[in-house]
């Protein structure tokens, strides 16, 4: 931590991580073959205060997220996939993804910290919980039995010109982090 700290501007920059994500797969699966590569996972994502009321899903902001597939061609140590993410308003977001013909699959929730890093890279540090029920996340049990950490480095709202890059950016982030 005292690394990351260093490389991104000081402690000042650093904020808390608190991050719900429930994992939603299409009701009707695609059955196996080349065609079921266009079925789309949908994540709900939400922030939330671990000091507060966290059973009310209704009162926080929602994000829904879609990952793209992995870009097979960039052979590269990074895996560069497009995700978007659109805002979601309304108090009944789980019934509004059901309406889109998904079902409910996964649900973890993250909890560290993050920092950015000249302005171009989110680098998050957490433990990983998964929730045996997944609108209470007092059920949370590590994912890891021994206590580890996550290290995810993000770069976001790169331009495709700029995709090309970003894997020896992220390369050059990694010599940071090794030391």
């Amino acid at each position: 931590m005292e690394r990351l700290n260093s490389l991104c501007g000081g402690k000042d920059l650093q904020q808390p991580l608190a991050e719900h994500v429930l994992g939603f797969i299409p009701a009707v699966i695609t059955p196996h073959g080349p065609a079921r590569n266009d079925d789309v996972m949908l994540r709900l994502q939400s922030s939330y205060d671990p000091n507060g009321d966290t059973r009310n899903l209704s009162q926080r902001q929602w994000f829904l997220c879609q990952q793209g597939h992995p870009d097979p061609h960039m052979s590269t140590h990074a895996t560069v996939r497009p995700v978007l993410y659109s805002t979601l308003d309304g108090p009944d977001v789980l019934k509004f993804v059901s309406l889109l013909g998904y079902r409910y699959e996964f649900g973890y929730i993250q909890e560290g910290t993050w920092f950015v890093c000249q302005d171009r890279f989110k680098i998050t540090v957490s433990q990983v919980f998964k929730l045996n029920r997944p609108s209470d996340l007092s059920t949370k049990t590590p994912c890891l039995s021994d206590g580890a950490w996550l290290i995810e480095v993000t770069v976001q709202g790169v331009t495709q010109d700029q995709v090309k890059r970003v894997p020896d950016d992220l390369a050059v982030v990694k010599t940071w982090l090794d030391g």
